[in-house]
């Protein structure tokens, strides 16, 4: 699990998809992984679809499984000042 601030999530509306930009290089790049974002009450499920190195932070991009719901719980976790939780969801 790796504690995000909503500043590491960019929405990318065009692509139907959120560019994260993580703190450490500890995390498994496997395209294809299913991860969960979390922040308090809000969770968005998705599959990891690509991973990158953006001014030496790691960022990986993912895919969430339902868009329409995710750019509402996206929205609210952008827009707060809580950590955002990101780990691993189980397929």
């Amino acid at each position: 699990m790796i504690t995000l601030a909503a500043a590491d999530l960019f929405v990318l509306a065009d692509r139907k998809a959120l560019m994260i930009r993580l703190p450490t290089f500890e995390w498994d790049f496997t395209i294809g992984l299913p991860v969960r974002l979390r922040a308090g009450a809000r969770s968005i499920r998705g599959r990891q679809v690509g991973t990158g190195n953006h001014e030496g932070k790691a960022t990986i991009v993912v895919t969430p499984d339902d868009w329409a719901s995710a750019e509402i719980d996206l929205r609210a976790m952008t827009g707060q000042r809580g950590s955002i939780l990101l780990e691993k969801a189980e397929a």
